[in-house]
């Protein structure tokens, strides 16, 4: 089975297909809504209803789910910083991360894609219509 967006070369942001087309893509940051209040989670969300459908129309929503390795999971724990920890701290963080890591940790990351206007594409619509 193909792949829904066929790859041919990635440069920083860009992805380019192989049907010539030329995608922007760039990861997101989730917004948490849980500790906020009632007011802020449904303004919150409007703003994200409204961004979304204000998206062209080719345009992807892409979720890739990346393992996280013991080092990555003790840095986070804090276990590897310079700055003060509590006693004990650093060897807490070590144990705790290769316990966690005895099973696969994954990390959500999302991402969006939009597909470029071609060049001359307005142009090329206009002598259609004439």
């Amino acid at each position: 089975m193909g792949s829904p967006l066929p790859v041919r070369g990635i440069t920083g942001h860009l992805v380019w297909g192989t049907d010539g087309s030329a995608w922007a893509c760039f990861e997101v940051d989730p917004f948490a809504y849980p500790h906020r209040s009632a007011r802020d989670a449904q303004d919150a969300h409007a703003r994200t209803v409204a961004a979304l459908l204000g998206l062209p129309a080719h345009s992807l929503i892409l979720s890739a789910a990346v393992e996280l390795s013991a080092d990555e999971l003790e840095r986070r724990i804090g276990g590897t910083e310079a700055t003060a920890r509590p006693a004990g701290w650093v060897g807490l963080a070590r144990r705790t991360a290769l316990r966690l890591a005895a099973e696969p940790v994954y990390e959500r990351r999302w991402f969006l894609a939009v597909r470029l206007p071609e060049p001359g594409g307005a142009r090329r619509l206009v002598d259609r219509l004439r």
